[in-house]
């Protein structure tokens, strides 16, 4: 016998023995039986029944006074203290004097700056309104520009003021002496002629004159110099 004809005979045997119950079923057999009462499912015990579905609240905030007055977990009973938190100290910072020299000044309506001299480390600084001095000195701030002056502020609030530094008493010199005064006439004959200054005299003015320009030179020099800053901190402003 092949498998095909054996697996058919066998599922036509299961199928026959099936029909065979259901009949039987239909005739009645197995009807007249029932389970035992103690076979049957048992109900699970309610341990919940007892417990209230209310849920717990605690009492008003007043109650709990003596617990927050006399705590149970302090030695003392007494309330912790509360401290305040405490900022960082800040160590005031020492103020040194202010030891510069005002050497130019570039005041216009949309810049006022200073450039300035450390005395002692002979260091030019250019400082704008609102800026600190670098070094030792970052304690003193520029506050106020003027054409001849400016002011400059610490942080404890005392202020110094700062003139140009120009030597105009070797230009003064330059431009001569004035003129001697005028004798009053003598019976109506005229004055009689200064006396020829002497040669020590001449080389003098002679030097005095030659230092005037020096000094004319060194100004001009230093107002180009000053106007070339200007324009390149103008350009470098510009370009950020």
């Amino acid at each position: 016998m092949s498998p095909a004809k054996r697996l058919t005979t066998v599922l036509g045997s299961i199928a026959a023995l099936l029909v065979g119950v259901f009949v039987a079923q239909q005739f009645g057999i197995g009807a007249g039986f029932d389970l035992a009462e103690g076979d049957g499912p048992k109900k699970a015990k309610d341990y919940l029944s007892g417990l209230s579905k209310e849920g717990f609240k605690l009492a008003e905030f007043g109650t709990y006074q003596e617990l927050i007055g006399r705590p149970v977990f302090n030695e003392d009973r007494k309330p912790t203290p509360i401290e305040e938190p405490k900022g960082p100290e800040v160590k005031p910072t020492d103020i040194v004097d202010l030891d510069v020299t005002l050497t130019s000044v570039i005041h216009s309506k949309d810049k006022k700056v200073a450039i300035v001299r450390d005395n002692k480390s002979n260091e030019s600084m250019v400082v704008r309104v609102g800026m600190p001095l670098e070094g030792e000195q970052s304690g003193w701030k520029l506050v106020e520009v003027e054409p001849r002056k400016v002011v400059f502020e610490s942080e404890s609030g005392n202020r110094k003021d700062l003139e140009l530094a120009v030597n105009g008493a070797a230009i003064a010199r330059a431009e001569g002496s004035p003129p001697p005064a005028q004798q009053p006439m003598n019976n109506g004959a005229p004055p009689p002629p200064p006396p020829p200054p002497p040669a020590q005299q001449v080389e003098s003015d002679a030097a005095n004159q030659a230092k005037a320009e020096e000094i004319r030179r060194r100004i001009e020099e230093r107002r180009r110099q000053l106007r070339e800053e200007a324009e390149r901190m103008r350009a470098q402003e510009s370009s950020q």
